[in-house]
Order: structure tokens, then sequence, then C-alpha cells
């Protein structure tokens, strides 16, 4: 469990960084929570490559449940989703709750094809 805690700081504080160093909105869309879920998905896939006697389970803990489920952000792109709903930007909502979804797991599967047929 400390690896998870000390994972998940790790992932909280760069996606701090990341909302700091990108805009918050574009054309209506939070990007820097857009762009942490997509990274989020690929780096997940790029870690599910790694076997386990490459990787042993308490790093695995670290780097996916920790690190990456501090990074990704599930809770602010529910708020973020629920504010466009609010302002009644509904073309918006879809496209930015799209994107995340369905981008979310064409990168993870993007990263999984290339990483096996390599």
């Amino acid at each position: 469990m400390l690896f998870v805690m000390l994972g998940g700081a790790v992932g909280t504080l760069l996606r701090a960084a990341l909302t700091f160093f990108v805009p918050l909105g574009l054309f209506g869309n939070p990007v820097a929570t857009l762009i942490a879920n997509l990274l989020g998905s690929a780096a997940i896939a790029t870690l599910s490559l790694i076997g386990p006697e490459r990787l042993h389970s308490k790093w695995q803990k670290f780097w996916m449940t920790g690190v990456l489920g501090g990074f990704t952000t599930m809770s602010i792109f529910n708020w973020e989703a629920l504010q466009l709903i609010q302002q009644e930007e509904l073309v918006i909502y879809a496209v930015y709750v799209g994107l995340t979804l369905i981008g979310s797991v064409l990168m993870a599967r993007f990263v999984l094809k290339r990483g096996r047929a390599g």
C-alpha cells in the first residue's frame, strides 16, 4: 500500500503540473483533463505489456494504480462534463465525453497492438 500511496502522490503532482502548463480550455473543452486521460491510457497499456518477470507487482501497483491513477482524472472529468451540461454546452459536452472515452480506449488499443507486434 505504501507504494500505491507514494505513486498516487507523484501522479497527483504530475496532474497538477499538467493543469498549470496546459490551458484549461480550448473551444470550451478541458484540454488538460483530456490529455491526462489519453496519456494515462497509453501509459497503462504500455505497462501492461511488461511482464511480471520484468516489472515486479509492487512496481506495477506503484505505476499503474498509484502514479497513473493519481494522474488520470475520472472525478475531474465527471465534474467538467457536468459543468458543460449546466452551461448548456451540449455539443461541446458530447465532443469532450466522446473524445475522452473513445479516445482513451483507442489510445490503449493502439499501444497494445504496436507493443505486441514488435
